[in-house]
């Protein structure tokens, strides 16, 4: 759009943009497209399915470990609650494990260096 002369403006669509991408399997020889429109209109997280969710929660937890100036108003309480509704089918017990990995993590990442933690049992006296 940064060629186009026309303004962009609020129009009746729902629409608000379209992803286009190509994708080829490895034992094909031509690229497949795939377009796919974005609404304009949010949904709850509560509508979205398991998998978006817990999509989600990854990426947040990847943002707030990171301390990322894009978490915005992410915490640590929002990230394990959105993985806590989303564990789903969990038959290997790998989503169970990455929920208290988020416990851990937002407890280390309120205390200081400094400051000694009950929780600490590193085997080390």
């Amino acid at each position: 759009l940064k060629y186009q002369k026309k303004k962009l403006s609020d129009s009746a669509s729902n629409e608000m943009a379209t992803v286009k991408i190509r994708y080829k399997k490895p034992d094909k020889e031509v690229s497949t497209p795939l377009n796919v429109t974005v609404n304009k209109e949010a949904k709850a997280w509560k509508s979205c399915s398991d998998i978006y969710n817990w999509a989600n929660a990854v990426a947040g937890f990847g943002l707030l470990i990171s301390d990322s100036e894009n978490k915005g108003e992410l915490s640590w309480n929002m990230v394990q609650n959105l993985a806590r509704s989303s564990i789903g089918e969990d038959s290997e017990g790998w989503r169970n494990e990455f929920v208290q990995l988020i416990s851990q993590a937002a407890r280390l990442s309120k205390a200081s260096p400094e400051e000694p933690r009950e929780d600490d049992d590193w085997g080390f006296y």
